[in-house]
C-alpha cells in the first residue's frame, strides 16, 4: 500500500507540471498500479501500462499509433500481452533520450525499462531478490518522470 500512495504522489507532483502528456501518463501509471499492486488483475493492469507507454511515446515524439500496431501485432504474434508491452516501452526508453531536454526523463525512462526487466525475471525465475528490485528501480523512475517537466520548464526559464 505504501508503494502505491508514493505513485499517486509522484503523480500529483506532475500536476504541477501543467504538461498534459505527462499527467496523463501519470494518471495511467496510477490506474495500472492499483489493478495490479491492489487487486492483482494484472492483464488489466498491463493494457493500463500500455497506455503509460503509448502517452510517453507521444510525449517523447515517437507516433503512438504506429507504436500501438506494431505492438498489437507484436502481441498475436507471441500470443502475450507482454511482447506489445516490451515495443511500448523500447520506443518510450529511445525516444526519451533522441528528443528530451533533460536528463531526468531519460534516465526515468531508463530505471522504467529495469523495472520491467525484473518484472520478467521474477515471473519467470521466482527469486524474491527480482521481485525487490522492481520496486528499487520502480520508484525512482517515477518520480524523476514527475519532475521531468518542471525541471524542463525551469532550465529553459534561465
Amino acid at each position: 500500500m505504501i508503494k502505491f500512495v508514493f505513485v499517486v504522489i509522484c503523480f500529483l507532483l506532475s500536476i504541477r507540471s501543467k504538461e498534459k502528456l505527462l499527467i496523463i501518463a501519470m494518471f495511467f501509471t496510477v490506474i495500472a498500479d492499483y489493478c495490479m499492486v491492489l487487486k492483482g488483475w494484472n492483464n488489466l493492469g498491463l493494457l493500463f501500462f500500455w497506455a503509460v507507454q503509448l502517452t510517453y511515446n507521444e510525449r517523447f515524439g515517437n507516433p503512438a499509433k504506429f507504436i500501438l500496431i506494431a505492438a498489437v501485432f507484436a502481441a498475436l504474434a507471441f500470443n502475450k500481452l507482454s511482447a506489445g508491452y516490451l515495443v511500448c516501452v523500447l520506443c518510450s526508453v529511445v525516444g526519451s533520450f533522441r528528443n528530451f531536454k533533460n536528463y531526468l526523463a531519460p534516465i526515468g525512462m531508463l530505471l522504467f525499462l529495469l523495472c520491467d526487466i525484473n518484472v520478467a525475471l521474477a515471473n519467470i525465475f521466482d527469486y524474491p531478490v527480482f521481485w525487490r528490485l522492481i520496486w528499487v528501480f520502480y520508484l525512482p523512475s517515477q518520480l524523476l518522470l514527475a519532475f521531468s517537466s518542471v525541471h524542463k520548464r525551469n532550465v529553459q526559464n534561465v
